[in-house]
């Protein structure tokens, strides 16, 4: 947060259909497909992932992707719409990096979903 990088990776330029974009990386056989969702009213964001206009686009060839998404917003359920819940992150996801988490959580965390950190 202090150091602003999370909200220009990622920045939303519409709060009525939010359209997320990855970052393509290719080094050999590592396939980075990072995708930045910068901080949204929790509220609002939430609304919109309800309302499904939240998208993803997904890049050619995305079997082959490892898919990486860092989002600004609170995890914690701090209301009843005033959090992402997890369950609203896109299954493709391998990792997500939460960047606005109040407590200190470096290790990863399987989510209830098997595969995903």
């Amino acid at each position: 947060h202090e150091a602003k990088l999370v909200n220009y990776f990622g920045k939303v330029e519409s709060l009525k259909e939010i359209r997320v974009s990855p970052v393509l990386i290719r080094k050999g056989d590592v396939w980075l497909a990072m995708y930045g969702l910068s901080s949204v009213k929790d509220e609002r964001l939430h609304r919109l992932f309800r309302e499904k206009k939240v998208i993803f686009e997904a890049p050619a060839e995305n079997e082959k992707w490892f898919y990486v998404l860092v989002i600004h917003q609170n995890r914690a359920k701090r209301g009843p719409t005033n959090y992402i819940p997890e369950n609203f992150i896109p299954g493709f996801f391998h990792l997500v990096i939460w960047g606005h988490e109040h407590d200190c959580r470096i290790e990863p965390e399987l989510t209830d979903k098997d595969d995903v950190y």
